[in-house]
């Protein structure tokens, strides 16, 4: 759901989706989340390359938020980075057992204060929609 998220938002036409948008940035999402969990229903170990690629998505948009703006300048560098680090974090959690144990705390942690942003407004919610949304 969160990848299919990311998707509408980017490829997003100039004229937007109209007076459904909402509904679209809802419904879309979730179906294919529930798709996605029968799916992964299926494959434990999908399921836990998930958890551990999470992980990584958290721990790299963390790392990219250190410094105002980013900490790493470049659009291409910033997703080469985020990209090396979910693939790095998938394959590390197939393999140790601590790996979804790391990822998830770590995507709890960041969603716990992604949360405490909303009400605070204190700009951690910056890195995230900046980096994940190009529009």
């Amino acid at each position: 759901g969160f990848i299919t998220w990311v998707m509408l938002a980017n490829f997003e036409p100039p004229s937007t989706y109209g007076y459904n948008r909402w509904t679209i940035y809802l419904v879309v999402p979730w179906v294919s989340g529930v798709l996605f969990a029968l799916f992964m229903h299926a494959t434990i170990h999908l399921y836990i390359m998930l958890l551990g690629g999470l992980g990584g998505l958290a721990f790299g948009l963390w790392v990219l938020g250190w410094s105002t703006g980013f900490t790493i300048d470049s659009v291409w560098g910033r997703g080469l980075f985020l990209s090396v680090l979910v693939i790095f974090s998938m394959f590390y959690s197939l393999y140790q057992s601590i790996g979804p144990i790391l990822g998830t705390s770590i995507v709890g942690s960041y969603l716990l204060f992604m949360g405490l942003d909303v009400f605070f407004h204190t700009g951690f919610l910056y890195c995230f929609t900046t980096a994940l949304d190009v529009n």
